[in-house]
């Protein structure tokens, strides 16, 4: 199985003076996995991740550079077993359970900014071994409206990252469509916050035109 996801946004306020524009999303995944049958729904998984962005990330009223193309630029390869039950047609759910998976992540920039944001001063290369876990599932809840999750987790034993990604689109018609889409981030690494500590949390409302083919 092989899969791209790509996505960019935009957004821009009147209280930033240092951008006319910043990404509000921006990412770029990519995985390839191998499948060999094991017993009943289950299957022995290898697999390839890579993900970085698209545009620089900054903050408002800041021009440094905290993110780039490439930086940081982060590759898993797993070895594991996968859950994937039978469903209807359209459905889809699959478990990765992955106990020895290697993490590379590499910063392609020389912005001080980017190295220290990931603890990385003076190099550019950090590897760690741990244990990670992909759930991936599309559910039909009813005529028009299909229901998306992702869950991501990896731990290296030192540290713990995540994801849990929802969600709902309803097809108004054949090529209009409407999305309510919700992010839970997980970093006891890097990030703190005084309101959520280690949890960031987005959420946007967009309609938009949808062509499938």
């Amino acid at each position: 199985d092989n899969s791209l996801e790509m996505c960019l946004g935009f957004t821009t306020t009147t209280s930033d003076s240092c951008h006319t524009y910043i990404t509000n999303s921006d990412w770029i995944r990519f995985k390839s996995k191998l499948n060999m049958k094991a017993i009943k729904k289950w299957d022995y998984t290898v697999s390839l991740e890579a993900n970085t962005q698209f545009m620089p990330g900054y903050r408002t009223n800041d021009k440094r550079t905290y993110s780039n193309f490439l930086a940081p630029l982060d590759v898993f390869l797993s070895v594991g077993m996968d859950f994937r039950p039978s469903l209807k047609s359209g459905q889809s759910m699959s478990l990765e359970i992955n106990p020895l998976s290697y993490k590379l992540r590499y910063i392609g920039s020389d912005e001080e900014t980017i190295h220290r944001q990931y603890g990385m001063l003076g190099k550019d290369t950090e590897e760690s071994f741990g244990t990670k876990i992909n759930y991936n599932s599309t559910f039909k809840l009813v005529k028009n409206l299909i229901w998306k999750c992702r869950f991501y987790y990896y731990t290296s034993y030192e540290y713990v990252e995540g994801e849990l990604e929802n969600r709902l689109s309803y097809e108004l018609s054949k090529y209009i469509s409407t999305e309510l889409f919700t992010i839970w981030r997980y970093d006891d690494r890097r990030y703190y916050d005084d309101n959520l500590g280690h949890f960031q949390f987005k959420e946007y409302l967009s309609l938009g035109l949808n062509y499938s083919f």
